[in-house]
């Protein structure tokens, strides 16, 4: 049976494993699921509840970086794999608190988180240097989905600050995407049906 993939569609951690099957050219089914209603059969299969969940040759993988060593094989790239490792607490964090402030008490105003995310952009532009564009480096898939966050909340501000590398970098995820169709839009998953079947052979 094909692996199955619990995921919804603005996640960027689903995003990653949306990604990573088609960076290594996996046909799986895709079921997308309603995280204000999620399906018991979620639930049971990790009780944690969050996307990804892979079903993957009897294992259950339900953390997007673990996703990502599954399918791939292998290990990150030496030269990403710091700003990987920092991404949660740096560049996440501030993200969530860029674009959700409401959400925080202790949020302090939009320049300052602009400001640190900026570094964290720089950053990674220096690191991207010493890299080729890799559709099948994890690390890269691993990055890619947040930086498209980001970009999403005020593309004006990112394309005004960020460099040309790192615009190429973007351009160069961006065409994947669209030439896989990883992003499209499927329904909500319902038990009454396998799901999705989503092949690239």
């Amino acid at each position: 049976m094909l692996p199955i993939l619990y995921s919804f569609r603005r996640c960027p951690y689903a995003m990653r494993a949306r990604i990573v099957l088609a960076s290594y050219g996996v046909d799986y089914i895709l079921r997308e699921v309603d995280l204000k209603n999620k399906p018991a059969e979620l639930v049971e299969c990790s009780p944690k509840s969050t996307v990804p969940v892979l079903l993957m040759n009897g294992a259950v993988i339900d953390e997007s970086f673990d996703v990502l060593l599954k399918v791939a094989g292998q290990g990150f790239n030496s030269v990403l794999q710091e700003f990987v490792v920092s991404l949660s607490e740096t560049f996440i964090k501030n993200l969530n608190y860029y674009k959700y402030p409401s959400r925080y008490d202790d949020f302090k105003d939009v320049e300052h988180y602009k400001s640190l995310l900026k570094i964290k952009l720089d950053e990674l532009s220096e690191l991207l240097v010493k890299v080729e564009f890799d559709k099948t480096d994890i690390a890269q898939i691993a990055i890619y989905p947040f930086v498209r966050q980001l970009r999403n909340v005020d593309e004006g501000w990112f394309f005004s600050i960020v460099s040309q590398n790192l615009l190429l970098w973007m351009s160069f995820w961006d065409d994947f995407l669209l030439q896989k169709d990883v992003m499209a839009k499927h329904p909500v998953w319902s038990s009454d049906n396998v799901g999705v079947v989503i092949r690239f052979n």
